[in-house]
């Protein structure tokens, strides 16, 4: 069984991407965020990968996190962005190459303060279930 992971972290970003909305709220969405990008934007991040066999069909049951990074004072902006991604993937259907989806399923997202004392920083995670 090969890896999932590449082809639905590309679902997600094209997902993001293609949405106006969003693409009007930040200044980009990435997996590596280059030095000095401005704010706020949206990163993918961390993902997992297990086996899910569905009546016999083999399948995978992935997290994706999403991370969103801001630095104005107030989180409004941030939970903004954090709305908009959850919208975005509800009851999305993307194309998932290789694979087929069958669920994505919006787990948590969390508010956090960077080190820095500069920079709000929304966790999101993402449940993602595929057929093969």
């Amino acid at each position: 069984m090969s890896s999932s992971l590449l082809a639905v972290q590309k679902a997600v970003y094209e997902l993001l991407t293609g949405d106006a909305e969003l693409m009007a709220m930040i200044t980009g969405v990435f997996d590596h965020v280059p030095k000095g990008q401005a704010f706020p934007y949206v990163r993918i991040g961390e993902a997992t990968e297990v086996p899910w066999n569905d009546f016999g069909r083999p399948g995978s049951q992935l997290t994706i996190n999403v991370h969103a990074f801001d630095n104005a004072a107030e989180v409004a902006r941030l939970l903004g962005i954090g709305t908009a991604v959850q919208g975005i993937t509800d009851g999305a259907d993307p194309t998932i190459i290789g694979s087929s989806l069958v669920d994505i399923a919006f787990e948590f997202n969390q508010v956090l303060y960077d080190s820095d004392s500069a920079t709000n920083h929304m966790a999101m995670r993402f449940r993602v279930f595929i057929e093969r």
